[in-house]
């Protein structure tokens, strides 16, 4: 809030977005005939609101506040996107959180120095810890890609099966299982926005959840392992405080046998 450098940056980038939109609404300027005088005071205002303390302190009361919520709905929408039908596409450079607006914002370098070093550095135990700096998210997405890569058969031809979820809050899951004859993945993630936090963390609070469980079909006497967490479970009415308890997101798939 209070970072001259860090303000400074991020009013060039707001600057930068804030005349292309002016130009492309094409009301008052537009890239063919561009109205310099209106751009000046629009870009002035940007400048006032920017510099107000009071302004910028209640933008960062914001961003705290919806913060958590928003990582739920990354992490949701990254293993939606690797589990679901269909071929994964990631755009570059949004590995981790991404809050670029559109060009030239958009076409900053990407630090892919940094994404190698955060995955090397983050693993389920330490994950959410540091869940601002993104890598939480790239976890997911890269430990999703690699289990397509393991196992591509059901990624490719295995059927979409939605899961249902049971109790109070049922309706902050969604789930479904991709399945052939021989294989099962199982891919769960919490939506919505959760209205109890565990320790400020972007996880609901495991008695927010009271009765709701996630039905895992598969045979009898087989077992899961969560690919994000590296926890075990059991099919059957799995309860969402127990499925949920490390990562807001669930990948699972059966472990071999025998």
């Amino acid at each position: 809030m209070d970072d001259a450098a860090g303000l400074k940056v991020f009013g060039e980038r707001v600057s930068g977005w804030f005349t292309k939109a002016l130009r492309e609404g094409k009301l008052r300027s537009s890239w063919a005939v561009p109205n310099a005088d209106y751009e000046r005071a629009c870009l002035a205002y940007l400048d006032h609101c920017l510099g107000d303390p009071a302004y910028r302190a209640a933008l960062s009361d914001l961003v705290e506040e919806i913060a958590p919520a928003g990582a739920i709905k990354g992490l949701a929408q990254a293993l939606l996107r690797c589990a679901s039908p269909g071929v994964p596409d990631t755009y570059q450079g949004t590995e981790l959180w991404d809050f670029s607006l559109v060009d030239p914002d958009n076409r900053r370098p990407v630090d892919f120095a940094l994404r190698q070093e955060l995955l090397r550095q983050t693993s389920p135990e330490n994950a959410l810890a540091d869940w601002r700096s993104g890598a939480v998210k790239e976890m997911v997405i890269s430990r999703a890609l690699n289990l397509r890569r393991a196992r591509p058969d059901v990624f490719a031809k295995g059927s979409y099966e939605p899961l249902q979820a049971e109790g109070r809050q049922k309706d902050a899951v969604i789930a479904f299982a991709r399945r052939t004859a021989t294989d099962t993945v199982i891919a769960a993630a919490v939506i919505g926005s959760p209205t109890a936090l565990a320790r400020g963390l972007p996880l609901p609070d495991p008695e927010w959840w009271h009765d709701t469980v996630v039905k895992l079909t598969a045979d009898q006497g087989v077992s899961f392992r969560d690919h994000l967490s590296d926890q075990a479970h059991t099919p059957g009415a799995v309860p969402a405080a127990r499925l949920f308890a490390h990562l807001p997101v669930a990948l699972l798939a059966l472990e071999p046998q025998g």
